[in-house]
């Protein structure tokens, strides 16, 4: 949606299914939820999407229907990036791949849980300099709090989701990108406690 000249992403949520209805009695609007964790995620310096407003509607039967919105962000999706862009070029890929762990520590830090890690949901943007690039998260609607889980077992959780879509979609990522995934998000792990 254009509005005043800027670009906004509009999110609609209905709850469907018995279970989420049931929920939402309970808890806040899908929206707000969202807007929430997209707060969160700013404050501690994760690049995402500007969250800008949450709406809600609730009737007296229905539990609340809710739109998200945040800014655009520019640039290219990681997925389609990846496969086009850096696919010949392993200095930019291996700066990606620090970006992405960094990332990925950070949402672990913050008790979170990302259970749809796919590459569509983070654009790359080229930075001032030439050669210099920044991921930012544009879909937060699928990060989760898990603030009773130990640190070991989220790092897991996360891991284990990200390398299932990426094999998913049988993305080529070699091996030396994956140890260099796994000992970054060690080393920003450790540097955290």
């Amino acid at each position: 949606m254009k509005f005043q000249g800027d670009t906004y992403y509009l999110k609609c949520y209905r709850p469907q299914g018995m279970s989420k209805i049931m929920k939402n009695f309970f808890r806040p609007a899908d929206a707000v939820r969202y807007f929430k964790i997209a707060d969160k995620l700013g404050q501690a310096g994760i690049s995402i999407a500007p969250p800008v407003l949450a709406l809600t509607r609730r009737t007296s039967l229905r539990p609340a229907d809710s739109i998200f919105v945040t800014r655009e962000v520019p640039g290219t999706e990681l997925y389609n990036y990846l496969l086009e862009g850096a696919q010949h070029d392993p200095e930019q890929r291996k700066q990606m791949v620090i970006q992405f762990a960094f990332m990925w520590s950070k949402l672990i830090r913050l008790n979170l849980v990302h259970l749809d890690p796919w590459l569509g949901n983070f654009m790359v943007n080229p930075g001032q300099k030439a050669g210099d690039i920044h991921i930012e998260l544009i879909d937060v609607d699928n990060i989760y709090p898990r603030p009773l889980l130990p640190r070991k077992l989220l790092w897991l959780l996360n891991v284990k989701r990200l390398n299932y879509k990426l094999e998913r979609v049988n993305f080529p990522v070699t091996q030396a990108e994956t140890e260099l995934f796994l000992a970054e998000l060690d080393k920003f792990l450790k540097e955290s406690l």
